[in-house]
């Protein structure tokens, strides 16, 4: 397989491994790495109706368990403004690699937290790290692909993200119904695997 059947543009093709387990194990990495941000919603979503209940009765409940998805996206937002910062001073890869380790750690937390200020506080965070492994995959691919490659492995990011929305969704609900309302959060652990 040359450069060009890979679409990788020549001035990096020295650099980048066209073949073999290892590159493809680093390209699966950085395609479905992006579907981790889909997972910071669809896992929670749709048992925030059975996370109220632990935050007590009334409003103020149901407005807690909404906010476990609001302060996410807050946390993508400041996520954003600092990635590219964060990219230029440890690279793409390196910020890549941090961004997996804080997503797993902060997302499968709410299987032991029980306050709502400490579980919104990690959301923020998650979010974060949401958001910088996003930059970083795309800068990867940016950086490694070219021409019509490079929108054809976009395109399968995006193929990727509905995939994982699609599935987390189905398995969060069960698992919220046959273990509790904690057992979504375990759905993040799986940011590890990428990290493995």
């Amino acid at each position: 397989m040359t450069a060009e059947d890979t679409g990788i543009e020549a001035g990096v093709a020295g650099a980048v491994a066209t073949e073999g387990p290892r590159a493809k194990l680093g390209l699966a990495l950085i395609l479905g790495g992006v579907a981790l941000n889909m997972l910071l919603l669809s896992a929670i979503s749709p048992v925030l109706s059975t996370i109220a209940p632990h935050f007590g009765t009334g409003s103020g409940a149901a407005l807690k368990a909404q906010s476990i998805i609001t302060f996410s996206g807050l946390g993508i937002i400041l996520g954003g403004l600092v990635a590219v910062w964060l990219a230029d001073r440890i690279g793409p890869r390196r910020l890549l690699l941090l961004a997996l380790g804080v997503y797993g750690v902060t997302g499968s937390s709410g299987l032991l937290l029980d306050a709502a200020v400490p579980l919104l506080a990690v959301r923020v965070l998650q979010g974060m790290s949401s958001a910088w492994i996003a930059a970083s995959t795309f800068a990867m691919i940016g950086s490694r692909f070219g021409g019509p490659t490079r929108g054809r492995l976009l395109g399968y990011q995006g193929s990727f993200v509905a995939l994982a929305g699609f599935v987390t969704t189905l398995v969060s609900g069960w698992l919220a119904e046959n273990i509790g309302w904690r057992a979504p959060f375990g759905l993040y652990l799986v940011a590890f695997a990428w990290l493995a």
